[in-house]
């Protein structure tokens, strides 16, 4: 209901304040329409329902959109309804339903348009039949009787639309983010606003620059094809407007695409683009001056300016949009004067970029390249006046499909001159157009990959460019060979592949595996021959050329080309960051230099098309824009495919668009007022993260997992010590209190490993210590000191920070892969990184008390071994190379999710058997942390790491083998039970009370008897019954044991339990105190509550309960009189005492290395840390021994 008050409240604004600019009968009849909204707001859509009218429709029409559901099936949808509600308000079809919410949209206006782009009708022209310039009919009929015209332009108004930014308070904050929130990071580019452009625009321009209001804009452009079939010629420009002061989490968000024109097709408009931009720029002239305004924050007006900062578009567009040549001798927008062209036999190329190598670099000498040595300088772009003089020779361009194409003169750019030049600051600005990074990483892959792989149709080298070489004398082993006098012989070029060498590159682009969500099934492209690839898309070349084709040509191509392909993946990776650094952009602008002059003496000249040699200024263009996803088409492609969904109508594609887009524009502005159903702004994650709430101060308890799945509960067996020893040393919380060991340690005296002694006996010591000053400390650091439950859950998937980990058995048979982990970690005294698999995930739990939980994630992995006499790790400077047959550290495989950095790789069925790994920079469209890792006997995986995570300390005597019946540990991957013989649960001891007392959580050490102990003292050993407090008796069993569910028979409610005792030994297992004249001293495994029954002689039974204790009062359950008490947390609990009269009175036991004796016996401690404590006897067994103490502090 809060939702549906702020969606008011803003109305109430939106018809006082919206519509400034208008006139007074428009502002008249606007306030009528906002007041009928809000009444509309306030109206039941049924008696007694909690939703309004306008709310209720809303919301259905929010499903309609998000679900994509049929108006037929919309109109059942409210037939339903109505017939079930028929007294509501209710509306009872979809045209009802528009007609309420449309009066908050803002529409359009449809303006004719000349059939031969010549004119608008508009204005002057507004009642003509025919065109002023060409006399073509406006009709589609002769007459014009039913006057349907040939052509409509859909105009979407862009003033009202930014106005309506600041009616919401949150958004008029947003679009102010930029200068009043944005932290300004020397070196880092992170947001349009830290380019040279946007801080030069401001310098020019400090009027505009000083309200942070002002909107910078990106006006962003490109054709596409309405219908799914690509063989019907037609082709439709929209023209988006994008906001650029919005934060980088929301600036290229699709809701903030403003839809400005909708240009119809059926063909492009070309050099008429123009005449269609006529009403965007006569806003964007009155933006400029200013716009009174409202905003929501501010009780004044202001005048709202916006300022187009930036073009987006491919490179065709960019000559549709700018007039600027893209093909011919003057391809390249940046190279004006002197560019690098040079005419071959059928085409012209871009070679020569050794004029921007340093004046006295060797290379410049060399005739390697083209025969020539090199001694001129880059070129030079266009001064200020030699632009306007180029402008100038086309101002008198006329558009119009009729108008004769004029010829261009020698040395002329421009075909005409662009209307954005009527904008007064359009000459101020340093990037006007930006290059489009999307497809020139698409042009330069298929480049790569069509001549690798001699592709028909694709591939540089052919006939001619053979003969090109001949032509500039160079390269004389590829020059084509005469076999008689009409043929010739074609030499295999170095740069091209076997077929075994095609079939082995397939086979390892088949076999690469991605994490979920990274990229699309690239092994699909693979052709059946195994012998090229086909149907690749501009994101599959993306992660091709930045990741998989420089590690699948590894080995399988010369080096140098090798060497040169690494290096132009990693210069567009690290282009494609978040976050750009500017002394990075002035390394890689030198470098992208080295980059093409290495693949000119590689391919041959006609492999350098304009897109290849773009490739040289885009350094330079990120340090005037930022980083390349506030430039590229990656997101603008993605808002033509939702306007391609919007088509029912395929007669008039258009008009569909147009009415689709008004009223998705109308519910995206709604949805931001309801988070009770889901929308663009809270659908959920692919990979949501866990809430948070409810959990641990601890950073080691503060993990974030979620899981996926089912879990196993088991018992930890062998592994439990290394487990706990590895939580306490990984939390720095816990540190002071390793120091303070290590000073007792140091204080004692004697050669002692110290490394060795934490691990074994540190976190006794730690539980003693905290437990002696329990009130002292925190209770999330006295959980942690009372160790984990000894059971625990496994789990094969889970997420942690929005990225997804399955462990190596869950993704056997799936696309995907998300096995691969890096981790930091000390080897021999040095920080290195370790590779391994993701075996199983294990979540240890904490007591949990107070309604928080305390849980601990590990990863177990198997860790790639990388040292040994032939090491396992090899680093080229682009790839590092991981052994994945070898494991080491096999008794020390955690670690805390938080240190774990995935990576990702493919299968390589030859020699060298390695792993390829590179460190990345992420961009914003896909994921931060990837891996990947091919199966099979000999295996080359590809890793990818995109950060470091520093994990604690890890002894260097943990090289030894896991204990083979570890059940955390088994190497298949297995919960191998009937293997695994499981510890012996605590035998409690009692607590001793004075008076009755309210039920408590409070937690008691546990102490045990180990088995081979128990039975050599003749003392019945522990039994975990699987999920009561006892067990009715104990009866042999060969192996393992049977949980309570699986008992075979019961006694007085009591299972019976089998253990793998034979004989007398197997003892009876009940739930009576345990008597006083005997205790048994062993380690602690877990925590217990203690459970006082407020009254009475004792309990009957205690039994685990979710949260909470049920005091005496409330028991359900009597059992001989005696009531049930349940506790929470783990199933079982303390035994409960009561005594007469007195006070509660609690023993904290502490206990150190002892050995069993006699009550006469006399005996010597064999450490005594505290000299206040004193000692005695508490058990008498009389085949004891005298090895040990125990100490108690009342």
């Amino acid at each position: 209901m809060d939702m549906e008050v702020n969606l008011r409240l803003d109305m109430e604004v939106m018809q006082g304040h919206t519509m400034l600019v208008e006139s007074e009968p428009q502002g008249a009849g606007k306030d009528t329409i906002f007041a009928e909204l809000i009444e509309e707001a306030k109206r039941a859509a049924s008696d007694g329902g909690t939703m309004s009218r306008f709310s209720l429709t809303v919301k259905l029409l929010q499903a309609k959109s998000y679900y994509r559901i049929s108006n037929v099936a919309f109109n059942a949808i409210l037939l339903i309804l109505a017939l079930q509600y028929p007294t509501s308000s209710i509306p009872k079809s979809y045209e009802e339903a528009l007609s309420i919410i449309g009066r908050l949209g803002l529409g359009y206006d449809s303006i004719h348009v000349c059939p031969n782009n010549c004119v608008l009708f508009r204005k002057d022209y507004a009642k003509e039949n025919n065109c002023p310039k060409c006399k073509a009919s406006r009709w589609k009929d002769a007459d014009g009787r039913r006057q349907i015209p040939e052509k409509v332009l859909r105009h979407f108004p862009l003033i009202p639309r930014l106005q309506r930014m600041f009616l919401s308070k949150e958004q008029s904050k947003e679009v102010q983010w930029h200068k009043l929130k944005r932290q300004d990071v020397e070196n880092d580019l992170s947001h349009p606003a830290d380019g040279d452009a946007w801080k030069d625009f401001d310098n020019i321009h400090k009027d505009f620059a000083a309200d942070a209001r002002n909107i910078r804009l990106g006006l962003a452009t490109d054709g596409f094809n309405p219908y799914g079939n690509m063989s019907n010629s037609y082709s439709m420009w929209p023209v988006f407007v994008v906001p650029y002061n919005l934060p980088p989490w929301a600036c290229m968000d699709q809701s903030n695409f403003m839809l400005a024109l909708l240009i119809p097709g059926p063909s492009s408009p070309g050099k008429d683009f123009d005449v269609f931009m006529e009403p965007l720029m006569e806003e964007l002239q009155e933006l400029w001056k200013g716009v009174k305004s409202y905003d929501a924050n501010s009780p004044d007006k202001f005048d709202l300016r916006a300022a187009i900062l930036w073009c987006i578009h491919d490179y065709p567009a960019l000559h549709t949009l700018s007039g600027r040549a893209t093909a011919g001798y003057q391809a390249c927008v940046r190279c004006d004067k002197e560019n690098c062209s040079k005419k071959l036999r059928n085409k012209i190329c871009f070679i020569g970029h050794r004029r921007w190598l340093p004046r006295q670099h060797p290379w410049r000498n060399s005739k390697e390249f083209d025969g020539a040595s090199e001694s001129r300088e880059k070129p030079a772009e266009f001064t200020p006046e030699e632009l306007k003089q180029q402008l100038d020779r086309v101002r008198d361009v006329i558009p119009g499909k009729l108008q004769k194409k004029r010829k261009r003169e020698d040395g002329q750019c421009w075909s005409r001159r662009s209307c954005l030049w009527d904008l007064p600051y359009w000459e101020d600005l340093k990037l006007r157009h930006n290059l489009d990074v999307m497809h020139i990483e698409k042009n330069i892959c298929d480049n790569l990959i069509g001549t690798f792989m001699n592709i028909q149709g694709k591939t540089k080298d052919t006939v001619n460019s053979r003969l090109d070489l001949e032509d500039m004398g160079i390269r004389r082993d590829l020059h084509l060979q005469p076999v008689s006098a009409d043929s010739f012989e074609m030499p295999q070029a170095w740069y091209t592949m076997s077929k075994q060498e095609k079939i082995a590159f397939c086979e390892f682009i088949k076999a690469v595996r991605f994490p979920d969500g990274y990229a699309s099934n690239i092994s699909k492209c693979v052709a059946s021959d195994k012998c090229k690839l086909q149907g690749l898309k501009t994101h599959d070349c993306h992660i091709l050329l930045q990741r998989i084709l420089p590690a699948g040509l590894r080995g399988t191509i010369h080096e140098d080309i090798y060497e040169a392909v690494a290096e132009l993946g990693n210069f567009f990776r690290e282009l494609c960051c978040k976050t750009l650094k500017r002394d990075v952009l002035d390394r890689l602008e030198k470098e992208i230099v080295v980059i093409l002059c290495k693949l000119e003496k590689i391919f041959p000249p006609s492999f350098f098309d304009v897109m290849v040699h773009l490739a040289i200024h885009l350094p330079k263009e990120a340090r005037l824009r930022g980083p390349v996803h506030y430039g590229w088409m990656y997101p603008v492609e993605r808002r033509l495919l939702t306007l391609k969904r919007y088509v029912r109508n395929n007669a008039r594609p258009e008009g569909s668009i147009a009415e689709a887009y008004i009223v998705d524009e109308c519910l995206t502005f709604c949805s931001r007022y309801f988070d009770d159903v889901e929308t663009r702004f809270n659908r959920p994650s692919r990979n949501p993260e866990r809430d948070d709430s409810h959990i641990g101060d601890l950073s080691v308890f503060k993990h974030g997992v979620k899981f996926i799945g089912a879990s196993q509960y088991v018992y930890a067996g062998e592994d439990y010590d290394n487990m706990v020893w590895y939580v306490l040393r990984s939390c720095p919380e816990v540190d002071p209190y390793i120091d303070l060991c290590k000073q007792e340690l140091n204080q004692r005296g004697g050669q002692i490993n110290v490394d060795r002694w934490l691990a074994k006996n540190f976190a006794r010591w730690f539980q003693t210590h905290i437990g002696k000053m329990r009130n002292d400390v925190c209770p999330d650091l006295y959980a942690l000191a009372c160790k984990p439950d000894f059971r625990v859950r496994l789990y094969s998937a889970c997420v942690v920070d929005s990225v997804r980990y399955h462990t190596v058995d869950r993704e056997k048979n799936r696309k995907t892969q998300n096995s691969g982990i890096v981790s930091e970690g000390d080897h021999d005294g040095n920080s290195i990184d370790f590779f391994g698999q993701l075996k199983s995930i294990i979540r240890l739990q904490y007591n949990s008390s107070g309604g928080v939980h305390r849980s601990v994630v590990l990863f177990r992995c198997d860790w790639f071994d990388l040292g040994g006499r032939k090491p396992g790790f090899d680093d080229d400077g682009h790839f590092k190379s991981v052994n994945t047959e070898k494991f080491w550290y096999k008794t020390d495989p955690f670690i805390l999710t938080s240190q774990a950095t995935k990576m990702d790789g493919g299968e390589r069925a030859k020699k060298p058997i390695l792993s390829e790994m590179t460190s990345h920079s992420v961009t914003s469209d896909i994921p931060d942390n990837k891996m990947d890792v091919g199966e099979g006997t000999k295996k080359r995986m590809l890793c990818e790491m995109t950060s470091k995570s520093v994990c604690s300390d890890i002894p260097d005597d943990k090289k030894h083998r896991v204990e083979e019946n570890s059940i955390l540990s088994d190497d298949k991957g297995e919960m191998a039970c009937q293997s695994f013989k499981p510890p012996t649960p605590p035998c409690l001891l009692s607590m001793e009370t004075d008076a009755a007392g309210p039920g408590t959580d409070e937690p008691i050490p546990g102490i045990i008897v180990s088995h081979e102990e128990g039975c050599g003292l003749g003392l019945p050993p522990a039994v975990e019954t699987g999920g009561a407090a006892g067990a009715a008796s104990v009866e042999p069993l060969v192996n393992g044991v049977v949980p309570r569910e699986f008992s075979e028979l019961e006694q007085n409610g009591l299972p019976i339990v089998k253990t793998d005792i034979t004989g007398a030994d197997a003892g009876v297992a009940t739930d009576d105190p345990a008597p006083e004249v005997c205790f048994v001293l062993v380690e602690p495994v877990m925590t217990m509550p203690t459970v006082l029954t407020g009254g009475g002689p004792g309990a009957g039974r205690v039994e685990p309960l979710a949260k909470g204790v049920v005091p005496r009062e409330s028991s359900e359950v009597d059992i001989g009189g005696l009531p049930s008490v349940e506790t929470s947390g783990l199933p079982g609990a303390g035994i409960v005492e009561i005594s007469a009269s007195g006070p509660v009175r609690e023993h904290i036991w502490s206990y150190y290395p002892f050995r069993f004796y006699r009550a006469t016996d006399s005996y010597e401690p064999e450490h005594v840390p505290d000299a206040n404590t004193q000692s005695k006897p508490r058990c008498n067994l009389e085949d004891g021994s005298n090895e040990g103490m125990i100490k108690t502090n009342p």
